[in-house]
């Protein structure tokens, strides 16, 4: 009998850390924002292509696969559509929400990496998988059969935090769009007008291989900020000279 419960035993804890979650993208409006057709034109104006944004977000299929140790997340975008009304939302839309690029996750490393492109390089940024970003609440609900917990992302200078439901019963610290660290899959992800959840979880009988993204060249999220500044920073020194030279 005891063998017969630890062989179940095993089976479960295996057969719960291996799968494939497809994620469903919902966009909220923006709070206090009324929904008349008036205020939906000046809403337009003001912010662009934001509504078509959020709905071509949702045509869209966000995938984690995991096994034990490892994770990595993507987007699988749909074919633009010849009839989409505003192609460039559509493009933008293509690179994820929440996030942009892949990310793979490494529980024994405690490792995120994620595989961003700029001016078609391809660049890996390194960043730490850790608990110690997020502060456990005590709120619960559930989600599709599971129990979830909610925690949200340390940042004193946000004013809306990243939320995150996470599920102890499937006991692997993976997550979308590089997010993770909990004791539990996150099954839900919000930060600000976006939503990751999850719809379908597709247990595998076989350890899925994951591969570690290639790249050009690799750096840490600080080297990673650091360079986006300087960027912009010469934007605006260019963009200064161009004025004063009229």
């Amino acid at each position: 009998m005891k063998k017969i419960v630890c062989i179940i035993f095993f089976y479960y804890t295996t057969f719960a850390q291996q799968a494939k979650v497809i994620y469903h993208a919902d966009f909220l409006p923006v709070p206090g924002i009324k929904t008349t057709e008036a205020d939906r034109e000046k809403m337009k104006r003001v912010s662009g292509f934001v509504d078509d944004y959020g709905e071509y977000l949702k045509l869209h299929r966000y995938v984690l696969i995991f096994n034990p140790d490892e994770s990595y997340y993507h987007v699988e975008s749909m074919e633009m559509p010849e009839d989409v009304e505003n192609p460039t939302a559509y493009k933008l839309s293509e690179s994820g929400a929440i996030a942009k690029g892949d990310f793979y996750q490494n529980r024994k490393r405690r490792l995120v990496l994620n595989l961003s492109e700029q001016k078609h390089e391809k660049i890996l940024i390194s960043d730490t998988l850790s608990q110690d970003h997020w502060q456990i609440t005590g709120e619960t609900k559930t989600i599709g059969k599971y129990h979830c917990i909610k925690a949200i992302w340390k940042c004193s200078r946000c004013k809306n935090p990243t939320e995150a439901w996470f599920t102890p019963e499937i006991p692997v610290p993976f997550g979308p769009a590089g997010y993770g660290g909990l004791p539990g899959l996150i099954l839900e992800l919000k930060k600000y007008r976006t939503i990751l959840t999850a719809e379908k979880i597709q247990w595998l009988k076989e350890k899925p291989h994951i591969k570690i993204p290639e790249a050009d060249k690799q750096m840490t999220r600080a080297q990673y900020k650091a360079m986006l500044h300087r960027k912009r920073m010469e934007i605006r020194r260019r963009a200064r000279q161009r004025r004063e030279s009229f």
